[in-house]
């Protein structure tokens, strides 16, 4: 009877165990036979030492509240336990793997980013719940950033549920955006080797085990093109397999400020010149009227004609709707123009700037069905749009958008839709958009321009004015020659906030005293001797370096 109660036990002991190591045996059989080469590779050598296995602690399983810990993705984990359990449970198997190895030993491994838990019931009937999380692992993209950016020892890589948040101070904005565009690359190479994994091990649409070749690769990009899809038209709706994103939270450590120093100069030189004499109306004398000049022209002598003697100047000036003159057009014009624009400006690095002195002026503008008319405005004078981003060794990258623009004249123009002539304005205007890259303190000349226009003119006579030294009576030339010299200068400096205590413009200015201004004729008074503040400048960083501003380098113009 007491062998008989002894077989009965092992028997029941026996059925026990099969039911928790039988589905144990098949999963682990599974993975040992799967044909993805790199899941058994960190199978086989992910186990960790016995320093690294976590233990449950003895009070966890008496607190009714979950304990937590976390798992690295693609990465396992073996939990020992303080008490033998007879019965596991994982709530979300495609999340983490559970494999109980021996009563007091769990092997977790860690397959997608994400959140499950593990129940755990114990011979004395306590049950414990486990929170899991599967984080990515950032331990290369650490490793990675140290080795290309050395010198940058407060940054901080974090993964939080299906983010990663770089955290910490940088020297600049360019390493900046170097650490973020690196840690985007990171995780979608991590979420890609995810889903080809995945798409490995589990079976598809139809039941068949998909294998881990150019259908699964193909099938885990499809997917995560459709989560950065749905990630862009709904942001934050859940975290699917491709809404991994990176957050960003870095900090410049000094903001470095720097001032655009733009010259704009330009020269134009016109020379006109003007000599003949003008038949205002004569080609438009018809009949008797026309008689009448031919014949007073052909009848006359030369010094005659000189005189205007056989000239009929009723016919040539009066006539009844079709007026005519006769004028002598001599002119001679001689114009300079100069122009120099100076415009200064101050950026934080990696922030736009702009600037404009000038005005606007409303053009009316034809626009939808019908002709509708509508004003715009349009701005003109003196402007300014720069980005500056400070690089390494004192080298600053501009991307710079200079203009000078003018107002010259107007144009009648017939508007159909206010059934009006209307004046247009029109402007000169001196534009350039580029990129450069220079020193602080080092000047470029980013445009130039070089025009000599010619431009002669010569009216005749119809036959008369084809006559040998008489024909110059009947001809009238023009001369006309433009010169424009242009070119745009621009120099970055770096640049430290000002003292407190400087001038400004408006302290100059005193406003005289009634005597002083109805007596004397004064519009301001003269400056007052005691204030001897400096003028307002910017403290101006010196170059760093043996490559300094001083050294021939850089771009330059020849």
């Amino acid at each position: 009877m007491k062998r008989l109660f002894i077989n009965n036990f092992l028997i029941a002991t026996i059925k026990s165990y099969s039911r928790i190591l039988l589905p144990v045996g098949l999963a682990s059989l599974m993975i040992l036979q799967s044909p993805a080469h790199a899941q058994t590779t960190i199978l086989a050598k992910s186990i960790p030492s016995l320093a690294e296995q976590k233990m449950l602690p003895e009070h966890y399983l008496s607190q009714t509240g979950a304990a937590k810990m976390n798992v690295t993705l693609g990465k396992s984990t073996l939990l020992k336990l303080p008490n033998a359990i007879k019965r596991i449970s994982v709530g979300s198997p495609s999340v983490a793997d559970v494999m109980l190895i021996n009563p007091q030993e769990v092997y977790i491994l860690g397959k997608i980013v994400g959140m499950t838990n593990i129940t755990l019931w114990t011979r004395d009937g306590k049950t414990t719940v486990i929170d899991v999380t599967v984080l990515m692992d950032v331990t290369a993209l650490k490793h990675q950033l140290q080795a290309i950016m050395p010198d940058e020892k407060d940054i901080q890589i974090t993964a939080a549920g299906d983010s990663l948040i770089v955290s910490g101070m940088v020297s600049n904005t360019l390493k900046a955006d170097r650490i973020i565009a690196l840690a985007d690359a990171f995780v979608r190479t991590s979420v890609l080797n995810m889903m080809m994994n995945l798409q490995s091990n589990q079976p598809d649409a139809d039941g068949q085990a998909g294998g881990g070749g150019g259908q699964g690769g193909m099938q885990a990009m499809q997917m995560l093109r459709q989560g950065s899809q749905n990630e862009a038209n709904s942001p934050g709706a859940g975290s699917g397999l491709g809404n991994f994103k990176v957050i960003n939270l870095l900090g410049v450590r000094d903001h470095q400020q720097v001032m655009l120093e733009v010259k704009v100069a330009e020269v134009n030189r016109t020379e006109a010149e003007k000599l003949g004499f003008d038949f205002q109306g004569a080609m438009r004398k018809t009949g008797s009227a026309w008689t009448q000049v031919m014949a007073g022209l052909i009848g006359g002598s030369p010094a005659s004609l000189l005189l205007g003697k056989n000239l009929p100047t009723s016919t040539l000036l009066g006539g009844a709707s079709e007026g005519g003159s006769f004028l002598i057009d001599a002119e001679k014009t001689d114009n300079v123009i100069k122009v120099l624009a100076e415009p200064n400006i101050v950026a934080i690095s990696g922030q736009e700037a702009s600037f404009l002195v000038g005005g606007e002026i409303m053009i009316p503008v034809t626009s939808g069905v019908g002709g509708a008319v509508r004003l715009q405005s349009k701005q003109f004078g003196v402007g300014l749009i720069f980005l500056p981003t400070v690089l390494e060794e004192g080298r600053i990258n501009l991307r710079v958008n200079p203009e000078v623009s003018e107002l010259v004249s107007f144009q009648q123009v017939a508007s159909t839709g206010l059934g009006a002539i209307v004046a247009v304005p029109t402007f000169k205007t001196r534009r350039i958009s580029t990129t450069v890259q220079l020193r602080d303190g080092q000047s470029l000349a980013i445009g130039g321009l070089l025009q000599d226009n010619f431009k002669e003119q010569i009216k005749r006579f119809p036959m008369l004015g084809e006559v040998p030294v008489l024909g110059a009576l009947f001809s009238s030339s023009n001369y006309l020659m433009d010169k424009t010299e242009l070119m745009i200068i621009v120099t970055p400096r770096l640049v430290q906030p000002l003292q407190p205590d400087h001038a400004i413009p408006t302290d100059a200015f005193i406003r005289p005293g009634r005597g002083e201004l109805l007596i004397q004729g004064r519009l301001e008074r003269e400056t007052d001797p005691s204030d001897n503040r400096d003028a307002p400048q910017y403290m101006i960083e010196q170059p760093k370096g043996p490559s300094g501003a001083a050294e021939p380098s850089g771009f330059q113009m020849k």
